[in-house]
């Protein structure tokens, strides 16, 4: 039993602290990354198991900001980051 719980330990010391999720109600964190970075959601899909994930960036892409979104209205923060860059799809080439 105790070397259950010290490889226990040992694996939650070892995660770094920015690997630890933020979550919380979805509205309140859609709007504080509103307020404070310019955020708005910008695209959305929903995962096999019935979640929502989605990307929120402001207009001139400086951060952005990936969250994962459940039934029950709460929302995890999964990633956040800088220097986000928008690609206009492509049409497909012909003869592919």
């Amino acid at each position: 039993m105790a070397s259950k719980t010290l490889g226990f330990l040992a694996l939650v010391l070892a995660v770094p602290a920015q690997a630890q999720m933020y979550c919380g109600d979805r509205e309140m964190i859609v709007n504080s990354l509103a307020n404070k970075y310019g955020e708005t959601v910008v695209g959305q899909a929903l995962t096999n198991d019935g979640r929502i994930i989605e990307l929120l960036t402001p207009p001139d892409g400086e951060t952005f900001t990936l969250i994962l979104s459940m039934a029950d209205g709460a929302s995890c923060v999964l990633i956040t980051g800088y220097s986000w860059e928008k690609y206009d799809p492509k049409p497909p080439e012909e003869g592919l």
